[in-house]
């Protein structure tokens, strides 16, 4: 049931106008649900992430932090930014530079994960 409620939650958010969806993810256990998307795009970190900052204010949710995210130690200029919205938290990763990822960023909506679990969903992907 949440789940599908995770995922409506989901399908307000209007991906970047000119993304391209590479992959939707979703999982869950009985305490634990996830709903994401990879994306692939030209736009840099601050681009994309001044869009999810108004676009995710407009459904309701309020940031909370951002990070730098390495890739086994190696800095590609990846962050995370993380929001909040009742029991949902979503996380905005920007993989930076390498191109063997084949994606520039992902958002993922999460119920009882915290970030760091969020993360490691995506790190090294």
């Amino acid at each position: 049931m949440i789940l599908s409620k995770l995922e409506k939650e989901f399908s307000y958010i209007q991906a970047l106008p000119d993304a391209k969806t590479i992959n939707l993810n979703k999982s869950h256990k009985p305490r634990q649900a996830l709903v994401g998307s990879k994306y692939s795009t030209n736009l840099d970190y601050a681009e994309i992430r001044k869009y999810y900052d108004k676009e995710l204010e407009n459904q309701g949710w309020h940031f909370i932090n951002e990070k730098a995210v390495r890739d086994w130690g190696r800095d590609f200029g990846g962050k995370i930014a993380h929001y909040r919205k009742g029991d949902y938290t979503a996380s905005l990763q920007y993989a930076g530079n390498p191109k063997e990822y084949r994606w520039a960023y992902s958002l993922d909506l999460t119920w009882k994960l915290s970030f760091r679990e969020s993360l490691t969903k995506g790190e090294g992907s």
